[in-house]
């Protein structure tokens, strides 16, 4: 998981931890309301900041991190609920994941 537009500072994790466990919620939820999906993103380690709540920056790096699967169609939001749209495939190793996207090229 990575995301391609960098994230909003303050995790004390890299983002890409923070976007797989948060993925990995998703994953395991299948649809959520935006309460829940605030109240996972909170259990992340934040470092506080001066000039603005840690509540504010995890609203800003939720919307940051929706806004691009959304583009991507990995989530969207139906009838209040974070719905998750395609699973990711999880590769067992790189050797695992060139065959697989060799497959795919040769097919086009």
């Amino acid at each position: 998981m990575h995301n391609f537009k960098s994230l909003v500072g303050g995790l004390k994790d890299s983002n890409t931890i923070a976007l797989v466990k948060f993925y990995l919620f998703l994953e395991i939820n299948q649809r959520c309301s935006w309460e829940n999906v605030v109240r996972f993103v909170q259990t992340l380690p934040w470092h506080d900041f001066g000039c603005m709540s840690v509540n504010q920056v995890q609203l800003i790096w939720i919307r940051q991190v929706l806004e691009e699967w959304e583009k991507l169609e990995i989530v969207k939001f139906e009838t209040g609920q974070l719905v998750m749209l395609k699973p990711v495939i999880w590769y067992e190793n790189l050797e695992h994941k060139r065959r697989d996207w060799c497959d795919v090229s040769q097919r086009f």
